[in-house]
């Protein structure tokens, strides 16, 4: 991944939009990163995102926890402006998530 990968990856946050294949535990998290601004290299620019989404398995989470999703992600795509990154051409290294009472998760960054 790039180097503007990683550092974006760290204001990544918050699920914008969710659906669910329930009959798996399969979630979808649809979400956008904030724009690179100054830490944007050539050739990306100021006003890039990086967006996508990932499949994470949401059965059996803990209520009120902060979880690690390394091992619960299942699939995801993510694209920096300029190159998409897949389940089938990179690595997550960073992916967690909340629950809330009910164990309804929260993804909280992917990267």
């Amino acid at each position: 991944m790039t180097t503007v990968i990683r550092n974006s990856c760290h204001g990544l946050v918050a699920a914008l939009a969710f659906w669910a294949g329930a009959a798996w535990g399969q979630v979808t998290y649809d979400f956008a990163g904030h724009p690179y601004g100054s830490e944007a290299i050539a050739p990306h620019t100021a006003s890039m995102v990086t967006s996508g989404w990932v499949v994470v398995n949401a059965s059996g989470l803990p209520p009120n926890a902060v979880v690690d999703l390394m091992t619960r992600a299942t699939d995801w795509s993510l694209n920096d402006g300029i190159t998409t990154f897949t389940s089938s051409n990179s690595s997550l290294y960073r992916a967690e998530g909340t629950t809330d009472a009910s164990s309804v998760l929260t993804v909280e960054g992917v990267g």
